[in-house]
Parts: C-alpha cells; sequence; structure tokens
C-alpha cells in the first residue's frame, strides 16, 4: 500500500534489497538506550512507557540506525496493527539522532511534511529504522530524510520518502 502527497493509492513496488544491518552500525557511534530517553526528554519529548521503543541508535553525519521494541502495554495487540503508532514515531524520531543526538534548548525539530509512505509488509513487533538525510535548508533549518523500517534481517517493510523536518521553537 502507498501513499503519495497527493494522497493517491499505488500498488507497492518490488520489495527492495535487503539492507545489510551489521555494515550500518560498523560505521556508527552508538548511543545507549538510556543515553536516547535522556536527551529526547531534555529535547522536550517526554514521553510515557508507551513511546519509549529505543532500544539502541547507531549514527554517523548523514544516518541513524535505530534498534526500536514495541513496549508491552496492557490491552495492546500488535497484531492488530499494521504499524504501530509507537514505531512510526520512533522512526520519526531516529532522524533526529543523525550527527549525534543534540538538547540544545529551543532547538526542538518537529515532522512537518511526509512525501510519501510505502507499507510493503506489516511491522507486527520490534524492528529497525534507518534514517538517511536527502537534503538541508541551512536558511530555514528545513531537512529531508528517507526513513525504512526494516525487519532484523534487513528486510524493507516500511519506506517514508521526504519526511521533512524543521525548528520548531514554539512547541
Amino acid at each position: 500500500l502507498r501513499y503519495d502527497g497527493a494522497g493517491i493509492a499505488r500498488p507497492p513496488a518490488k520489495d527492495p534489497a535487503p539492507m545489510d544491518l551489521d555494515a550500518v552500525t560498523a560505521r556508527c557511534k552508538a548511543l545507549a538506550p538510556a543515553q536516547v530517553e535522556d536527551t529526547f526528554a531534555r529535547m522536550g519529548f517526554v514521553f510515557g512507557h508507551g513511546f519509549q521503543v529505543f532500544a539502541a541508535l547507531h549514527y554517523a553525519a548523514d544516518e541513524a540506525l535505530a534498534h526500536l521494541r514495541l513496549p508491552q502495554i496492557a490491552d495492546s495487540r500488535p497484531e492488530a496493527f499494521v504499524l504501530h503508532p509507537s514505531l512510526l514515531d520512533g522512526a520519526f524520531r531516529t532522524v533526529l539522532g543523525i550527527g549525534g543526538l543534540r538538547s540544545e534548548p529551543g532547538e526542538l525539530q518537529a515532522p512537518v511534511a511526509l512525501g510519501a509512505i510505502e507499507i510493503l509488509h506489516p511491522v507486527q513487533g520490534d524492528c529497525y529504522a534507518y534514517a538517511r538525510r536527502i537534503s538541508s535548508d541551512p536558511v530555514n533549518g528545513r531537512e529531508r530524510f528517507d526513513v525504512q523500517l526494516l525487519d532484523a534481517k534487513g528486510r524493507v517493510l516500511v519506506r517514508i520518502e521526504r519526511l521533512t523536518v524543521q525548528p520548531a521553537p514554539q512547541l
């Protein structure tokens, strides 16, 4: 299932080649889960248990890979979702890890646009989010990213294209 910025549904593309997760982690630096959640809290992202999904975050200058764990929530069944909201939120926040998490006051970044989302396979539990910066505008602070949700073997489950993030000092 694919939806683009115009809201047009199209059949999904053929499955892309799996990503080599070991190769990505080998070229990246790592942050521990506690560091990730503490930094997000300092950024202003203070969430309950249901949105604390980061098991690990690996980052480099223009890419990041997060291991996302679906939290155990009372009365929630992972199979009831094609893509659980907490995992989608974790995928969006993965882009903030590119270049390393920074928590300067007043520097909250928020997603403001999405070019397309393509769901190739349901995300039924723990997964990985791979984010790659595709453009940056230093004048208005907007950055665009492509994000993929992957299973433990690197198979692409979901593709998010042209996720636009910008400073949101008013939040």
